[in-house]
């Protein structure tokens, strides 16, 4: 049998695996869905036990779609959802409270208490991040406040933080451990440096004890007892889908349409200094590099879709695509949606702004309220580009994610953005790229150059003459200022 390389991407809503050759070949796949809940009110909640048992399901999906062996497997990459976690019994491995997902609003109160008293500038300036509750240090606090004996325990190191590579390397692999990227994203690591850092700690009021060593994103390799799987490399997903996508070079970006929208732009081997609203965090670290990104980001992409769908105003999936694609001209009205679902991201970070749909009347269509939708989507992307790119120029952008599958939102990411987009023929450039660089550990590639280039199977140019554009943007600026104001 073929050597292989396993990519798992651990998602928000499900976990997939993909076997690949050494020529990038897809040999097997395997999908495994994933549930959330939403216990109350801006709560929002995964099982740890189902994460694990999704990963192990895939995995060993994968392999018999490939019709491999465990032992035809030369490294495993892990791609996870970044910022939802775990706090667990550090001897037991048993989780103390279901994992807090990202998307999770239940501390924004105490970021807004924090950012009141002035801290804001300086986690800012510390961690490159904004003091936002989309990240784990204020949830990880409530936490240990909110379950019984949970503080005492954690200081006296008998609990552990995970994120959700982390608990899959502990269950897979043996090993306590927190790879570097993904500490970058809790508040509690320095930038550029890439350690806990004892004032963030203070201020957020975790203790070290329960924080796991941080480590290279290939440098996962040293299994310890009981391991299953040969784990070589971690990354959080939107790294992940950096690298698979090759944006290695300063300037290159990517944006990926999934539950949310992820805008991020290589920045080098130095740490950047971000605009105003966006993030800039450590990419990955190996043996041989670091790289920073710029970063931007859509709380609400494809889960405001979701949303729009579930309560029935849109089709689901290749329902809207056709809607879309069958609308004329005459389609595009002068309607406006800000899917602020769950605020908004870059660059205003407004956590109280609140979704609308502006403009209707008796003679809106159906299609009139899917582009307006999807317009809302692709502007807020737009928004996070043009703050990028006021400090680093981005010829073009490569666009992944389940969204990109649609042909007309490629063509309308290109117009809003007024940037030539690239779709990569490949959707699981996250899986992709966990499998680069688990593979670059283990040797199963010797360095970069060995890697196969990104195919590309459509390319989009803006058309839209400069006063169009300008409209749009405008109509969309206005819409923000009504959403940002809704009182309650």
């Amino acid at each position: 049998m073929t050597e292989l390389v396993l990519g798992l991407d651990q998602g928000t809503s499900s976990t997939r695996c993909l076997a690949f050759d050494h020529d990038l070949r897809q040999r097997g796949a395997a999908a495994v869905p994933i549930d959330t809940s939403f216990p109350g009110p801006g709560l929002v909640e995964q099982n740890p036990d189902e994460l694990l048992a999704s990963a192990r399901s895939a995995i060993e999906g994968a392999l018999a779609s490939a019709g491999a062996r465990l032992a035809d497997v030369v490294a495993l990459g892990i791609a996870n959802q970044t910022e939802t976690f775990i706090v667990a019994e550090r001897k037991s491995a048993r989780p103390v409270h279901p994992a807090i997902v990202w998307q999770d609003r239940r501390t924004a109160a105490r970021c807004a208490e924090l950012a009141a008293a002035g801290h804001a500038p300086w986690v800012r300036e510390r961690t490159g991040l904004e003091l936002d509750a989309t990240f784990p240090a204020t949830k990880v606090a409530w936490v240990l406040d909110h379950v019984p004996g949970a503080r005492p325990a954690a200081e006296a190191g008998e609990l552990v933080y995970h994120d959700v590579g982390g608990w899959l390397v502990r269950h897979l692999a043996g090993v306590e451990a927190c790879e570097v990227g993904n500490a970058g994203r809790t508040l509690l690591c320095r930038l550029g440096g890439e350690r806990w850092d004892d004032a963030l700690l203070d201020l957020f009021e975790v203790p070290r004890p329960m924080l796991a060593p941080i480590v290279d994103s290939d440098a996962i390799g040293a299994l310890g007892p009981g391991a299953e799987f040969p784990v070589t490399g971690v990354l959080g997903d939107q790294q992940a889908s950096l690298f698979g996508l090759g944006c290695r070079a300063p300037g290159a970006a990517k944006v990926t349409l999934g539950t949310g929208a992820f805008i991020l732009a290589q920045a080098g081997a130095t740490p950047p200094a971000p605009p105003p609203g966006v993030l800039a965090a450590c990419a990955w670290r190996t043996r041989s590099e670091t790289s920073f990104a710029l970063e931007g980001f859509v709380p609400a992409a494809g889960a405001a879709l979701d949303w729009f769908a579930g309560i029935g105003v849109l089709p689901p999936g290749a329902e809207l695509d056709a809607l879309l694609t069958a609308a004329g001209p005459e389609e595009d009205s002068a309607i406006a949606c800000v899917p602020a679902l769950q605020g908004l991201g870059t660059p205003s970070w407004d956590p109280a702004a609140r979704a609308a749909l502006i403009g209707l009347s008796r003679a809106t269509t159906r299609a009139q309220i899917a582009q307006a939708v999807i317009d809302g989507v692709l502007h807020q992307a737009a928004d996070a580009l043009e703050a990028i790119s006021a400090v680093m120029p981005l010829a073009a952008v490569l666009l992944d994610g389940g969204m990109s599958r649609s042909d007309w939102i490629v063509r309308r990411l290109a117009e809003i953005a007024r940037v030539r987009v690239e779709r990569s023929a490949r959707p699981e450039a996250t899986a992709i790229g966990a499998s680069m660089m688990a593979g670059l550990a283990a040797g199963f590639w010797g360095g970069v150059d060995e890697l196969p280039g990104v195919e590309t199977d459509l390319v989009c140019e803006p058309s839209w003459s400069a006063s169009e554009w300008e409209a749009r943007r405008e109509r969309w600026a206005a819409a923000v200022a009504v959403a940002a104001g809704w009182p309650g």
